[in-house]
């Protein structure tokens, strides 16, 4: 792995980005959308539950594959003329001439390619041609050449290139078009990641952001360099470490996704940027080196929340009416100025007002802290289609100096099944071995035909764990106006390992074909799944040993059965149980983390090794419980397995009988392959009492056997 620099230096002014509405266009829903930035797509951030556009001045200041229009980061967004002689061979055809007025309504974008999880895949925002989701870009390609001019057409290169530009420029690029990358894929879920606000010097903030790799092959992550901060040092990546990072560990498998853990410890109160660069074998055109803005907030400032930050009317058939209303709301603790309320209603077929305190809004309008203000919105189309609008504000707020509400309908004089399901990501929580815990996914059907569910599942990296369960029908009807349950468990075998994964949903709502990325060919709705098993109380375990060192080195703890031999395991890493019979290996240790030795297919009696800590230093700990011991005379050792640059380390083992602390042993290990016996504990089940007896030896080695070779 590469080593770690701290070498980029950011604008303050690129990184404070505005967050900005547009449309939120994957689907219809009234759910929250996301909790946090790393729900959204990469040109977006979450706001009062939505994801919303981020806030640019130029370009730059967008993630690749977007561009500035009007404030806002939009896919496919074009903010000038190319001036440059290259011609289109790929599957877009420009039309960005100097007199381009864009769009009015949909129906003016149908030109584009299809989006992969939303029909029309183009959709009419501002006078802008956008996608609705991130899934389907129409124009992948690597473009180099070098505008020169300065119009400000906003063309979403979605027509005929009329401007002196020819493009030769193939589309190449797979990794966010409706074309799979033939290789790895890094997909970062977002782009500016929110610290929050701190409120005094001192205050340390803590956040991860989610790396996926929806390619076809290993994804390596050769570097996480992080950056900026007012002294270079406020920001740090806690995990993956840097050892791993060295040693070539971090890597995500196809279709699956990884945490990374970062740390900012404030040196004032008046907020910071930096900069987290991902260095990977991607093979995106142009995702080998991606950068995540890190920002932190100032207190004491107004703040604008708007619930819900679209209205989203489903489908209304023509001549038919439907009202909805959101709350605007100062969630800061300065007064709120709202100077203009602007409004964009091409089709005239949305209405609205705006009350406060009982009366009427009066532009511009201040709302002090906590204070409320209510836009009460109605649908009445007069034709058939898909119709949007917003309403924009305008307001005193640093970071959202524009605040868009969105609004959108379709008018049908009939129509078939439409698929809404919710929430979009399902978060689990910590959760204690071996107990449960539900989360319930609604399904509802917003057509005027009946809808099909035809199958539901979790992908492989949860249904493989035996974690994961669902209660709900495979398959089932849902009437108009109809809803279907599903509940999906979590009972957590094993403690300190995160699960990350998808919940699909399949129906006979073609708009939602493809709509799942490793679902091709079938009608999907995809939910994100995440979860944590929570430490165990030792006062529930008839053993708990805890293994404490402070310099690095790799220091295994092992708990040999009674009968059992060091180092005899089945596989190196095995899953949760390992197998059962006769046959279990009799050392729990990280080549054996959690055998079955109690009653077969019970993984609650069970050993289980919380984690193998391979590079030790301050705080370093393992962790080796078993609440079921069965009588007899089991055996403790620490085990030297690697030298990190330290020797004579000095080794703690806390030994627990039935939550109490029996004792501590302590012992000073010179160096690789020395294995120190660290005692016996004579456990009888029937009382559930034992014996602890200090032993001391320590081996170097033979006789004891060389231990298991890790994985690489």
């Amino acid at each position: 792995m590469k080593r770690y620099k701290v070498w980029a230096v950011f604008s303050a002014a690129t990184l404070l980005l505005s967050l900005l509405l547009a449309f939120q266009g994957c689907g219809e829903s009234d759910s929250p959308q996301c909790s946090v930035d790393e729900d959204c797509q990469e040109w977006e951030v979450c706001q009062n539950e939505r994801c919303v556009p981020k806030h640019c001045e130029d370009d730059q200041g967008c993630p690749p594959g977007t561009h500035c229009v009007d404030g806002s980061c939009l896919p496919g967004g074009d903010s000038d003329s190319d001036s440059d002689s290259d011609t289109d061979t790929d599957s877009d055809t420009d039309t960005d001439t100097d007199s381009d007025t864009g769009c009015l309504v949909d129906e003016d974008c149908t030109d584009a390619p299809p989006c992969e999880c939303h029909t029309p895949a183009w959709q009419c925002i501002n006078g802008v041609c956008i996608w609705p989701c991130n899934c389907g870009d129409a124009d992948t390609d690597v473009d180099t050449d070098v505008d020169t001019d300065v119009d400000t057409d906003t063309d979403t290169d979605t027509d005929t290139d009329t401007d002196s530009d020819t493009d030769t420029d193939t589309d190449t690029d797979t990794g966010t078009g409706t074309d799979p990358v033939d290789g790895p894929d890094l997909h970062v879920e977002t782009l500016i990641l929110d610290f929050g606000a701190v409120a005094q010097a001192g205050q340390v903030v803590e956040t991860d952001i989610t790396l996926r790799n929806v390619g076809n092959a290993r994804l390596n992550i050769f570097d996480l360099e992080v950056s900026g901060g007012d002294s270079g040092n406020e920001f740090e990546l806690t995990l993956p470490t840097r050892q791993e990072l060295d040693d070539g560990d971090v890597f995500i498998e196809a279709g699956e996704a990884k945490l990374v853990y970062l740390k900012y410890t404030a040196d004032n109160t008046n907020g910071d940027v930096g900069n987290l660069k991902i260095i990977s074998n991607s093979a995106a055109p142009g995702e080998q080196e991606v950068d995540v803005q890190l920002l932190v907030r100032t207190k004491g400032s107004p703040d604008i929340e708007i619930i819900p930050l679209s209205l989203k009317f489903g489908l209304v058939l023509v001549s038919d009416t439907r009202s909805d209303y959101a709350t605007v709301k100062n969630t800061g603790t300065r007064a709120l100025d709202i100077t203009e309320l602007n409004e964009e209603n091409p089709s005239g077929f949305f209405t609205w007002t705006c009350t406060s305190n009982g009366a009427p809004c009066s532009i511009p309008m201040t709302l002090q802290p906590d204070e409320t203000a209510r836009i009460d919105v109605t649908y009445a189309p007069m034709a058939v289609g898909s119709h949007d609008g917003s309403l924009e504000f305008v307001t005193n707020v640093d970071l959202k100096p524009k605040v868009y509400l969105g609004f959108s309908g379709r008018a049908e004089q009939d129509c078939d099944a439409l698929i809404e399901c919710g929430p979009t990501t399902v978060r689990f929580g910590t959760v204690a071995r071996g107990a449960t815990m539900t989360r319930t996914v609604t399904c509802k059907n917003n057509g005027c035909a009946d809808m099909e569910i035809t199958g539901r599942e979790y992908s492989p990296m949860l249904s493989g764990t035996g974690e994961f369960t669902i209660t709900g029908p495979q398959t089932t009807t849902v009437p108009p106006g109809g809803t279907v349950d599903f509940d999906l468990v979590f009972q957590p075998r094993r403690y300190n390992t995160s699960r990350s994964g998808f919940f699909y949903v399949y129906s006979n709502d073609d708009t939602t074909l493809n709509a799942c990325r490793w679902k091709v060919g079938r009608n999907c709705v995809e939910h994100v799944i995440s979860a944590a098993a929570a430490e165990p109380d030792p006062a529930d375990q008839d053993i708990h040993l805890k293994q404490n060192w402070t310099k690095v080195g790799d220091i295994d703890l092992h708990l040999v059965r009674p009968g059992g031999s060091f180092d005899d395991h089945l596989a190196i890493g095995a899953s949760c149980p390992t197998t059962s019979g006769p046959t279990v290996g009799t050392d729990c240790f990280y080549g054996n983390p959690c055998p079955d030795w109690g009653v077969d297919g019970d993984f609650m009696d069970d050993p289980y090794l919380d984690v193998d800590n391979v590079d030790g230093g301050p705080g370093s700990e393992e962790n080796i419980n078993l609440a079921g011991a069965v009588s007899g005379v089991y055996e403790v050792y620490s085990y030297f397995y690697a030298q990190k640059g330290a020797t004579d380390v000095d080794v703690d083992i806390t030994v627990y009988l039935g939550g109490v602390q029996v004792d501590v042993y302590h012992e000073v290990l010179p160096g690789t392959g020395d294995n120190w016996r660290v005692c016996t504990i004579d456990w009888d089940a029937a009382s559930g009492t034992g014996t602890v007896t200090y032993d001391g030896t320590i081996y170097r080695p033979p006789p004891m056997p060389a231990p298991t070779p890790k994985k690489p």
